[in-house]
């Protein structure tokens, strides 16, 4: 046997037996001490290890249990059931110890949810710990971080997300940043993605190529740019940003979602991010299958939130949300919209121009719309809009305050078309040409509370229509031959007008009609009585009566929901027209004195 062989044979299995034997010379409780000291005093932070174990074999490795950290008197900042460090061979040959791989399990580590929320927003904090103060890690080696079955928790102790399993490659001398992971919020899993090219350089205050990305089932955004570091961080780069349903996105994050659509959503654009202000400029919008044009700038600073920009679509799809029709949402609607209102202040300058937009089954053409914000006081200014072969203008106000919103509303209606303008509700009792004018104010918190406050004025005038479903001057002239046989079928049949005219005083959400008068050639009818709009039923009274001098009159009520009124003849008065039953009405004689 040669003699190189020989000692192969006896060496490997002698090195095997120093790689067992050796890790009990280093007890538990020194080895803890060793990585208190060495690992967590001499970067400024407090440690403690309850356990440690060495072992070299089939690498070496320490495991550790009962692991915190924290920083002076801070609270913790993680703690861990159980670390796992791989060490680098030959540095620990020379007395050294550097890390090569280290996996945390079970662990509960501190996150300042705050800085999650700030302006100056993820991408930020994803790079925050490459700060000059913060580079003595930058000296280990190559390394791989894995957390893993552990909970991320905010500065008070309470859970923030849960199932975080997250990997982080370290650089080395010239190697990049890269961070994968996943982990459980508000009962979704939330992927993330971050990648620095030249850490080192932007520790020291130089530039980096960066690359994030967060991924949701209701939330897809992604960012790409050069990061420079330094006392004043920032990020300059493009995004996207991509919503299956933003109304249910808004849910998700405790947000309200009373005006976001249900459709699917996405833009992108240019993104600053620095310290106190994040800055997005949007120049591509789709929402559904309709493509917006133009740009949006979004800053959000110390100020608050600033929005100002052009939009213009040749075709805009805004389905109504689902679930509760709108009218349930007036009768029964306690629920408060308005909450997103406050909060910070909000200015804006939105102008939008489509040739057309269709909300729900309303349909518009050559829209012009915009969205003015200043000092908690929010316009929404229909410019001009035709509908239903008319014109609109409307103007939408509302004043915000600390537990209410005051709203006002002004409208007018050119030549529009009663049938067109109504079919969404399904109304079909009158046609004709309306011109209206409306201003109504109202204060509260939800639609309900708007109702019942409402108060205004509006005035009506509706040309050369019908009213469907009933037929006057037949009725009326069947009313002077067989009053009370006409009684029991007066439905049927349309009374053509040249005008009906109305003017409606509102008052604590109770509507009274005044001057409402119905005239055609033959015959006249004056309407008087309330409606009452949050619980939408009416209560009228009128008079049908024809133009000549002679002739019958017919009183009648109108009485029931919106959906659903019924008209009622007044009995006591087609009685009286009635020969046979005339002498039941007859005036009662005294008796007779001597």
């Amino acid at each position: 046997m040669r003699r190189s062989t020989l000692i192969a044979a006896f060496s490997i299995p002698a090195a095997l037996a120093l790689a067992a034997a050796l890790p009990a010379f280093f007890p538990s409780a020194r080895l803890a001490h060793v990585l208190e000291k060495r690992l967590c005093t001499a970067r400024g932070i407090s440690c403690t290890v309850e356990t440690a174990h060495l072992s070299l074999l089939p690498w070496p490795r320490i495991v550790a249990t009962n692991v915190t950290v924290a920083r002076g008197d801070k609270p913790g900042l993680a703690s861990a059931g159980r670390v796992t460090t791989d060490l680098a061979f030959w540095p620990l040959m020379t007395g050294r110890l550097a890390f090569s791989g280290l996996s945390l399990e079970n662990a509960e580590i501190a996150v300042d949810t705050k800085a999650f929320h700030g302006s100056e927003g993820m991408a930020i904090v994803l790079i925050e710990g490459l700060s000059t103060q913060e580079q003595r890690w930058m000296h280990l080696p190559v390394a791989h971080v894995r957390v893993s079955n552990s909970r991320l928790m905010d500065l008070r102790g309470r859970e923030w997300a849960s199932e975080a399993d997250i990997k982080i490659d370290l650089p080395g001398d010239k190697g990049g940043l890269a961070l994968n992971g996943a982990a459980r919020w508000r009962g979704e899993t939330v992927r993330v993605t971050a990648r620095v090219a030249q850490p080192r350089d932007l520790a020291s205050g130089g530039r980096s190529d960066i690359l994030a990305g967060m991924t949701t089932p209701l939330l897809s955004v992604s960012l790409e740019g050069i990061a420079t570091g330094g006392p004043l961080m920032q990020i300059n780069g493009t995004f996207t940003a991509t919503s299956a349903n933003p109304a249910a996105l808004a849910t998700w994050l405790d947000e309200n979602n009373t005006l976001l659509p249900q459709t699917a959503f996405s833009t992108s654009g240019n993104a600053r991010f620095a310290r106190g202000l994040a800055a997005l400029t949007m120049n591509k919008f789709t929402i559904g299958k309709t493509e917006l044009e133009g740009n949006v700038a979004f800053r959000r600073d110390s100020k608050g939130l600033q929005l100002t920009g052009t939009l213009a679509a040749d075709k805009l799809d805004l389905p109504l949300p689902t679930g509760p029709s709108g009218r349930a949402m007036v009768s029964e609607g306690e629920s408060e919209f308005l909450p997103f209102l406050r909060g910070q202040p909000v200015a804006a300058d939105v102008r939008l121009s489509a040739a057309s937009v269709s909300v729900g089954q309303v349909a518009l053409t050559n829209v012009g719309l915009a969205l003015i914000a200043r000092d908690r006081k929010i316009d929404v200014v229909l410019a001009g809009a035709d509908f239903a072969n008319g014109r609109i203008k409307a103007r939408l106000g509302f004043a915000l305050g600390d537990t209410r919103a005051d709203a006002k509303l002004q409208a007018h209606f050119e030549a529009v078309d009663l049938v067109k303008a109504l079919a969404p509700l399904g109304a079909k009792r009158m046609n004709g040409t309306l011109t209206a004018q409306m201003l109504l104010e109202t204060r509260g918190n939800n639609v309900a509370e708007f109702m019942r406050e409402l108060d205004g004025k509006a005035t009506l005038t509706v040309k050369q229509g019908d009213l469907v479903g009933i037929n006057v001057p037949e009725i009326l002239r069947r009313i002077e031959k067989r009053p009370l046989l006409t009684a029991l079928d007066i439905r049927g049949g349309r009374t053509p007008f040249e005008t009906a005219s109305a003017t409606i005083r509102i008052s604590n959400g109770v509507a009274e009609l005044h001057e409402a008068s119905i005239v055609s050639p033959a015959t006249h009818i004056d309407l008087a009585g309330t409606l009452q709009l949050p619980e939408r039923v009416l209560a009228l009274k009128g008079l049908a009566a024809p133009n000549r001098a002679e002739g019958a009159a017919l009183p009648f009520e109108i009485k029931g929901s919106f959906d659903e009124p019924s008209l009622i003849p007044d009995a006591r008065a087609l009685i009286r027209r009635s020969g046979a039953a005339a002498p039941f009405f007859a005036p009662t004689k005294g008796p007779q004195v001597d």
